[in-house]
């Protein structure tokens, strides 16, 4: 009886301890939210700006040469020299391909024999004529004759100048499809050249940038490869029909540079600026909490922040632009917003 009275006792004493202990951590929980309601977070605000601020764009597309062709041949006949290397930059009218010329320059003198004969029979019957000792009959046949020999001359001269192959544009010889001695007939390729003086990128802009490119618009374009040199463009063309996933195809001219000079087929950035017509309410990036589709913001009046939810528009790099939520000249906060929460008393510096 006197042992089961003890351990009586020693519950009670046991479960006085836990509840005591319990009332201790419930005063001690309260005292600490007490003091964390009267803490004062130090907070970085700025005010929200209405302005025209103009927006950027940057797409990426393919370098393409502006002019390029394929070097024919226009006549038959064997090569006997060759005047260029792959690779070579060759100016405009820089001869090429030599073809053995031997029958096209027989071909022209005795164009040439006949023409004289043509001349001197057409000037004799001209003189009998005019004496009364040739019919016009047979004056027009001495006519018809010489002009006829004149032309001789010009297709004999034109197929001798055949026979020399020149380059057409100055550019870059890329592909070579012939070597000393190959015979050749009309029609026959002889090289690939480009011209690399000014490129063309080919971009695709997605449907709501489409309509702001303008034709003639001027474009600053950068690559990787010259990541310090910016190039000059201007927008060529716009097209007025979008593919399925309502992408459109652009086309800018860049004036490429004697140095730092871009090939075909290199990746660039075109870059455009567009100029806001209406001003925007813009705030800095770093006042976002949360992400920008759900974005969210500390604004402060009489030191006390207050979490609101906002709408982002535009992206300026380090300014957004603010849809709804804010008004002009609201002051949101840009550090501190981790330490805060709605409704928290903050000590604002600047």
């Amino acid at each position: 009886m006197k042992k089961k009275t003890i351990g009586i006792a020693v519950g009670i004493i046991i479960l006085g301890a836990i509840t005591a202990k319990l009332i201790a951590n419930k005063v001690e929980i309260d005292n600490n939210s007490q003091n964390k309601s009267d803490i004062t977070t130090t907070v970085k605000v700025v005010n929200v700006e209405k302005r025209i601020q103009n927006s950027t764009l940057s797409i990426t597309g393919v370098t393409a040469a502006r002019q390029e062709v394929t070097l024919k041949s226009e006549t038959g006949g064997q090569i006997v020299d060759i005047n260029f290397n792959l690779g070579d930059f060759v100016s405009k009218g820089k001869s090429l391909v030599q073809i053995d010329d031997r029958l096209a320059k027989l071909s022209l003198e005795s164009a040439k024999l006949n023409l004289v004969r043509s001349e001197d029979e057409y000037n004799k019957t001209k003189n009998l004529y005019n004496g009364d000792a040739a019919t016009e009959t047979t004056l027009r046949d001495a006519k018809i004759d010489y002009e006829k020999a004149k032309l001789s001359v010009e297709q004999a001269e034109k197929q001798l100048s055949f026979t020399k192959i020149l380059a057409t544009q100055s550019g870059y010889i890329v592909s070579k499809f012939v070597e000393k001695g190959t015979y050749l007939t009309s029609g026959t390729s002889i090289a690939y050249l480009v011209d690399i003086s000014q490129l063309k990128v080919n971009i695709k802009a997605a449907e709501k940038d489409a309509y702001k490119i303008k034709v003639g618009q001027e474009v600053k374009i950068s690559s990787s490869i010259f990541p310090d040199v910016i190039y000059n463009g201007k927008v060529s063309f716009v097209s007025q029909q979008g593919d399925d996933l309502h992408n459109y195809p652009v086309e800018i001219l860049l004036e490429n540079k004697s140095t730092s000079q871009l090939k075909a087929g290199t990746f660039v950035n075109v870059n455009f600026q567009f100029k806001s017509v209406e001003p925007s309410l813009l705030i800095p990036r770093e006042s976002i909490v949360g992400s920008l589709k759900n974005a969210k913001v500390y604004t402060i009046h009489n030191n006390q922040a207050h979490l609101k939810d906002i709408t982002v528009g535009r992206d300026f790099g380090n300014l957004l632009e603010v849809v709804s939520g804010l008004n002009e000249n609201e002051k949101v906060v840009i550090a501190g917003q981790i330490n805060l929460t709605d409704g928290a008393t903050v000590d604002v510096i600047n």
